[in-house]
């Protein structure tokens, strides 16, 4: 089958849902399909490979991969991060209506910009069209406060179902996420739960690799290791680290680091205010090379992660519990709905209210010491 698979996020950007549509291409590859993969040039990659060229048309790993030129790439400004997924979509729309006799099935992945052209070769040409949803926008858009101005809400709520009802086909992460979308629409299309995933080899194979080699550069020896790895923007919520290491203190809980790997637009602000109230429990890496994480997870003591307190965020999971799943390390994790039933019924560690720094505290003092660590 010739498919065409529109997302602007790619190999090497192993971030995010540029690592979930690039293994889910590939995978399509191997079952012997041929897929051409329309995507932008990479704003941030960390390669597996060493491999420095990124060039405009090549073939990774089977699939047929061409990479356009933009003039905006994704920010935190939310209009300039507009303009990137907007003029992404209209480039890849041209080029997707040219091909269109060349295609048996067009797939996308949210966002919503990556759907919008797959929407209307199946509108107009009746080509058939698989969407695979990460995240419900612009919902998540409202809940982080990124996205306030009500007349650009209202443009997306009309995308948002334009999409919806222009798939065949859906799949989703979790299955009130599914729920969500068939609520939108007036008649049920079929869906699946396709849950994230975690290349498990490369776990297998880099887990003590570098563990030495981490220890020295970030003084980490005899130290309690409280990892978090992924991305730092509002959603995550992430400034209860700060008030967690002054809970933690208070009870005389001293020889713990707080590990912070990865970035985004609330980094800057949880640095700033760590260094202003002289917190020095906590290490802040940046993005690393993803060869690392394995390693980085295997040395510590409890992995977490925190959403926002709010309803909607119930029907996610983050990519990065899969990671840390595949550990076998205790996880605290703040959050509701999907993630707190996982945690809970696979016995994977402590799921506690989101963004409670004293609840989570306590969670991480209690593993800590069930394993005699304190």
């Amino acid at each position: 089958m010739k498919i065409l698979f529109i997302h602007q996020h790619y190999y090497p950007e192993l971030v995010g849902t540029g690592r979930r549509a690039t293994e889910m291409c590939e995978l399509l590859a191997k079952k012997g399909h041929d897929i051409t993969v329309l995507t932008s040039f990479p704003k941030r990659h960390y390669h597996l490979s060493g491999q420095n060229t990124i060039k405009k048309d090549e073939i990774c790993n089977g699939v047929h991969v061409i990479r356009l030129n933009l003039l905006f790439t994704p920010k935190s400004n939310p209009f300039l991060r507009m303009l990137s997924y907007f003029e992404f979509s209209v480039i890849s729309m041209f080029k997707a209506i040219k091909s269109r006799k060349e295609i048996d099935l067009c797939m996308s992945m949210t966002p919503l910009a990556s759907g919008i052209p797959c929407s209307i070769l199946n509108k107009f040409f009746k080509i058939p069209h698989h969407f695979d949803v990460t995240d419900i926008l612009p919902a998540l858009g409202i809940v982080s406060g990124m996205l306030k101005n009500k007349f650009l809400i209202y443009v997306l709520r009309k995308v948002e179902l334009f999409v919806y009802q222009n798939t065949t086909t859906f799949s989703s992460v979790t299955e009130t996420m599914g729920d969500y979308i068939q609520g939108c629409l007036k008649i049920k299309k079929n869906m699946i739960c396709a849950s994230d995933w975690v290349d498990t080899g490369l776990f297998d194979e880099h887990k003590c690799t570098y563990c030495s080699e981490i220890i020295r550069k970030y003084f980490l020896e005899n130290k309690k290791i409280i990892l978090f790895e992924g991305n730092i923007g509002k959603l995550q919520n992430l400034g209860i680290v700060i008030d967690t290491v002054k809970y933690l203190n208070a009870k005389g809980i001293n020889n713990f680091l707080f590990v912070l790997i990865g970035d985004g637009i609330d980094l800057e602000n949880i640095k700033t205010r760590a260094t202003q109230e002289n917190i020095k429990q906590i290490i802040f890496t940046g993005r690393i090379d993803r060869k690392y994480i394995p390693s980085f997870l295997s040395i510590s003591h409890v992995l977490f992660s925190n959403y926002m307190n709010h309803r909607h965020l119930d029907m996610y999971v983050p990519g990065k519990m899969y990671e840390y799943i595949s550990t076998n390390k205790p996880i605290v994790m703040g959050s509701g709905g999907e993630c707190q039933k996982l945690i809970r019924e696979n016995k994977l560690g402590i799921s506690v209210e989101p963004s409670n720094p004293e609840m989570f505290a306590k969670a991480i003092i209690e593993i800590l010491n069930i394993h005699q660590s304190i």
